[in-house]
Formats: structure tokens, C-alpha cells, sequence
């Protein structure tokens, strides 16, 4: 269902996830959202998974594998 919003909502999406905010916290869907942000190029969700921890500087995935997201740009 999510998959088809832009990156900003995924953005905002899993931050309200993240934090609980107007919905059911939800850390595994609060990364799922941000990280699919982050593949579609949003510099804020690339920031928040550094912020995070779950993704070392070269955007591997720390927990599963890659995400699949270029951090160099």
C-alpha cells in the first residue's frame, strides 16, 4: 500500500511510526517506510538512517543486508 507514495510521505510516514505519532509505534514499518524513502533518493531519510545506526556510511544495512541506497550523493 505504501509503496506507491512519494518519498516525502514514506519519510513522514515512518517518522510517525517511528515515534508513535497519531499511530501504533512500529519500529520495523518506521524503517521499512524510511529506508524505501531513502532507495527513491530522499536526503532526509538517508540522514535518518545514519542517525539511526542501522546503516553504516557506505548504506549497508547493518541489521539485514543492503538497503540498496546510494549515500554517496
Amino acid at each position: 500500500m505504501h509503496d506507491k507514495c512519494n518519498s516525502n510521505a514514506l519519510y513522514y510516514l515512518g517518522l510517525n511510526y517511528l515515534n508513535g505519532s497519531g499511530i501504533e509505534k512500529n519500529e520495523q514499518e518506521a524503517f521499512r517506510l524510511i529506508s524505501l524513502s531513502a532507495e527513491r533518493g530522499n536526503s532526509n531519510a538517508k540522514k535518518k538512517l545514519k542517525e539511526m545506526g542501522l546503516v553504516d556510511l557506505q548504506g549497508q544495512n547493518l541489521e539485514s543486508g543492503a538497503v540498496g541506497v546510494d549515500f554517496t550523493g
